[in-house]
């Protein structure tokens, strides 16, 4: 009986042997496996912190450069908004000159000829001194053929009232010039914004609301005793139309 027991502990001890040897012969590759597999998601990790510090980085380069295009957008329409002031500004001795023929000036100084065309116009002393005209010249480009168009005479005045006195008299008279119709127009970006309102002006006019037109180019409206100063044409229509118009 002893000796079956012997033999079988034998047995037993060997059968667990064989047994945790196959465990530990099948488990090597699988352990390897798990170690690499480890050894990746570290790598992985690794990264992952690293991408996300960039990523951090560059969101706040991203919003660094985000704020620094609104101030240089604001900077620049404030740029845009001075020059164009001052463009307006120094345009504002300008004036054209049309219908003037060809060859008309017969080789005379611009700015003399131009001044002798005003006081022909005029009939008055206003413009009989040259010097009151800084410049005068055609527009560019090639002379036009016969029966075209001439080009507009381009004058700038040295002192801005006498301008007014040209710019008035071509808005009330039409003269003939060796056979041709002559009017003087002035031409000015900021005219044109200005006019730009008048359809909104009308609309105030028409309903008795108070208004003014800023310079350069704004318009104040008195509404409820409420004032309120609009940029844009648009700015005012859209008050009107919710808060006038309804």
């Amino acid at each position: 009986m002893d000796l079956l027991i012997s033999e079988l502990t034998k047995q037993r001890i060997s059968i667990r042997d064989d047994i945790s040897a196959l465990i530990q012969e099948s488990i090597g590759p699988l352990q390897s496996s798990v170690n690499a597999l480890r050894e990746s998601v570290e790598g992985f990790q690794s990264r992952l912190t690293a991408t996300e510090t960039l990523a951090g980085e560059n969101f706040e380069k991203v919003s660094a450069a985000e704020n620094a295009i609104k101030t240089l957008q604001t900077q620049n329409a404030s740029l845009l908004d001075c020059i164009e002031d001052l463009e307006n500004r120094s345009q504002r001795a300008n004036l054209r000159i049309v219908n003037v023929p060809e060859g008309s000036k017969n080789g005379k100084d611009p700015v003399k000829f131009v001044a002798e065309l005003l006081l022909e116009m005029t009939v008055t002393e206003v413009f009989d001194n040259p010097s009151t005209l800084e410049r005068a010249h055609r527009s560019p480009g090639q002379k036009p053929a016969d029966g075209r168009k001439p080009h507009p005479f381009v004058v700038c005045f040295h002192r801005f009232p006498k301008k007014r006195v040209a710019t008035e008299m071509g808005k009330t008279a039409r003269d003939e010039i060796q056979g041709e119709s002559r009017q003087n127009l002035p031409r000015s970006t900021m005219s044109r914004k200005r006019s730009s309102y008048n359809s909104i002006k009308q609309s105030l006019y028409q309903k008795g609301i108070r208004f003014q037109l800023l310079y350069p180019a704004r318009l104040r409206v008195t509404f409820n005793e409420e004032t309120l100063v609009f940029n844009t044409p648009e700015e005012a229509k859209q008050f009107y139309d919710q808060r006038i118009n309804v």
